[in-house]
């Protein structure tokens, strides 16, 4: 994990860079890859979560697919900057993301984070699940062959408990990564747990009750990557 983070870091002023048509070309190539490989992602979800052949390459493929035509039509015309009286509002990346997601329609859970942050100029590091990451293995990939700068999308696999824990407090990593979580206990739970040991508050004011026995998504806390 801690080299995951670096290699995120190092590619982030690059990439946070980059203009509207650098991020629509590679979204552009993404999407030419994504459509080769629909078999392969259709197989290796079958193969993770035992979905039916039917809606692995089916509806569980297509998902992705739509968050990916989505990102790129918002991004045609998305308005970085905003004039507001005689101010100019200026929407920049945040920086690396730290994406935890859960075993259950895995490349929609994937995909529905990755192209969002990487359309706003935003770096990732990717924690799938560690139930299900054969897609997430299909999905590096197709990013690579897409030509996603090195370190754009960083996987981070591994144990619940260690992928939590990394994107909790990267080491050495100078602050701590912007959050979007949807994870199961087991990376979830490490990821909140200092937060209830020191008696800070979640979203509403309250943190919710955790109970780790229970296979249950956590709630959301997250800090979204501003388009840039």
């Amino acid at each position: 994990m801690d080299r995951a983070v670096a290699a995120a870091r190092r590619a982030f002023p690059r990439w946070s860079a980059s203009t509207r048509e650098e991020r629509l070309a590679l979204l552009e190539r993404i999407l030419e890859e994504y459509q080769r490989r629909l078999p392969d992602l259709g197989d290796a979800i079958t193969a993770e979560m035992g979905a039916p052949r039917g809606l692995a390459h089916g509806f569980q493929v297509q998902l992705g697919l739509g968050h990916l035509t989505t990102a790129i039509e918002v991004l045609r015309n998305f308005a970085f900057e905003e004039a507001r009286g005689p101010s100019l509002i200026v929407k920049e990346p945040i920086g690396v993301c730290g994406l935890i997601t859960p075993w259950n329609w895995p490349v929609n859970q994937v995909t529905v984070k990755v192209f969002p942050a990487l359309a706003t100029g935003c770096t990732v590091v990717l924690k799938p699940s560690q139930e299900a990451h054969f897609s997430a293995h299909v999905l590096a990939e197709i990013f690579d062959a897409a030509g996603v700068p090195a370190g754009g999308v960083q996987p981070g696999p591994g144990a619940g408990f260690r992928g939590g824990r990394g994107h909790r407090q990267p080491p050495r990593s100078g602050h701590g990564l912007h959050h979007r979580l949807r994870g199961g206990w087991r990376p979830g739970g490490h990821r909140r747990r200092p937060r209830r040991e020191a008696g800070v508050p979640g979203i509403g004011g309250q943190e919710r009750p955790h109970h780790p026995g229970r296979r249950k998504s956590c709630p959301n806390t997250w800090r979204e990557a501003s388009p840039g």
